[in-house]
């Protein structure tokens, strides 16, 4: 004759112990299973940060860009694609971080495809920017004879170095 009994998984003998004193199987097992975790080291390894990059990195980076911009403009200048140009040099965020000399740069090449244009208002406003960059700045001969940027720059001028009004 066959008997059916009910099978269970062998129980070890720690946790019988245990349990006939009456202790909880982990009370007993912790200290085993905190001694297997830990590390012979006496400080845990952290994971590396990421290699900061100094500020003069990112500017030097920032003026790199904004040369290649100011060179692309330049040529799209010579083909006489000014809007182009304008397009080009007012959506480069690289000017605005780059040195005063290449945003002064920019800013008279912008304020030249404005003026070529017929977009007055834009060429004022970019020579007047560039007076505040560099109120020294002074266009060459043959660009201050020019009929229309020469007046701008010279507006500009006046414009900067006049006393606010009270």
């Amino acid at each position: 004759m066959n008997r059916i009994f009910n099978a269970r998984p062998p129980v070890s003998m720690l946790t019988t112990a245990a349990f006939k004193a009456g202790a909880s199987v982990l009370a007993i097992s912790a200290p085993l299973w905190l001694s297997a975790c830990a590390s012979t080291d006496s400080a845990p390894v952290a994971a590396p940060e990421p290699a900061a990059r100094p500020a003069a990195v990112i500017l030097n980076a920032m003026e790199q860009r904004a040369q290649v911009v100011i060179a692309e403009a330049n040529k799209q200048f010579t083909a006489g694609d000014f809007k182009a140009v304008i397009v080009n040099l007012s959506t480069s965020k690289a000017i605005d971080f780059s040195s005063t000399a290449t945003q002064v740069q920019a800013h008279k090449l912008l304020a030249f495809s404005y003026c070529i244009t017929r977009k007055t208002a834009p060429c004022n406003a970019e020579a007047e920017r560039v007076m505040l960059l560099d109120p020294g700045f002074q266009l060459s001969e043959a660009e201050r004879s020019h009929p229309m940027w020469g007046p701008a720059f010279d507006a500009a001028r006046k414009k900067v170095t006049l006393p606010a009004k009270p």
